[in-house]
């Protein structure tokens, strides 16, 4: 699920973001979105693997927020999945942040697994 930064909210994601898990971010991202906010967070520091379906829900999380006058950032974009937007040039469409530490690192404890994907619960 989400917590609250001082910021502002942060979907804290781990495993993988995949054709089985990308529905549930969306869910997730939509519910988020619900109250409006100037910007969210996905903190994507734990997340082993994103493929073309997972990019897909980030863009489609981009432009829902960008619709309501907000901002999507990506902190801790690294490994594969840093990977995988820049060879897409998605690194140049998304706000990246590397330290995810903005986000209070990994969120508090506890998680609620979505497939193999697991959204940091608070």
């Amino acid at each position: 699920m989400v917590w609250h930064s001082a910021v502002c909210p942060v979907m804290g994601l781990r495993g993988e973001l995949r054709t089985t898990t990308a529905a549930g971010f969306t869910r997730e991202a939509d519910h988020v979105l619900v109250g409006r906010p100037a910007a969210v967070m996905v903190d994507l520091s734990r997340l082993a693997f994103c493929d073309f379906e997972g990019a897909g829900a980030l863009i489609g999380a981009e432009r829902r927020v960008r619709e309501l006058g907000g901002r999507l950032v990506l902190a801790g974009v690294q490994g594969r999945c840093a990977r995988l937007l820049h060879r897409t040039g998605l690194d140049r469409i998304f706000r990246l942040l590397p330290d995810p530490a903005v986000t209070g690192g990994a969120g508090p404890p506890g998680a609620v697994t979505r497939g193999s994907a697991q959204l940091v619960a608070g």
